[in-house]
């Protein structure tokens, strides 16, 4: 019994390590798996997404690519959760319309959130769409 009760605070206070999917933001090296993701490793233009979640953010990333196709309205914003990450597509008309999309991924374990923004103000509606389904491309080489 006492056996049995050190195994389980063992387990208890040791949480299963993290399943990722590290991503070069500049799409050059092809994504990686690791246990943790740490505040370097972004600041160094990397982008973690939960393994688990993979499927989702390949299909919010779909969604939004359909999202654009619909040629938005002035200031729209579309937001898809996938697990632990958000896809947010957001228009703007400030001085010409144009379309944002960035992913923003909660890590658990240390807690911080890190932000990549793959479309920034690309007044082009279809090189968006483009480079959103060239990231799907580019998470499915995992």
């Amino acid at each position: 019994m006492k056996l049995f009760l050190l195994l389980c605070s063992i387990t208890l206070s040791h949480p299963a390590p993290l399943s990722l999917l590290v991503l070069d933001m500049n799409g050059k090296k092809p994504p990686r798996p690791a246990t943790e993701f740490s505040m370097e490793q972004y600041l160094s233009r990397h982008f973690p997404i939960y393994t688990s979640d993979l499927k989702a953010v390949i299909d919010a990333s779909v969604k939004a690519a359909k999202f654009i196709d619909q040629k938005p309205a002035c200031n729209a914003v579309d937001t898809v959760r996938a697990a632990h990450t958000v896809l947010i597509v957001r228009t703007d008309c400030s001085h010409v319309k144009s379309i944002t999309v960035r992913y923003v991924t909660k890590i658990d374990d240390p807690k911080f959130l890190c932000d990549f923004e793959l479309i920034k103000n690309e007044e082009d509606f279809r090189k968006a769409q483009v480079k959103l389904l060239d990231f799907v491309t580019y998470l499915s080489q995992e």
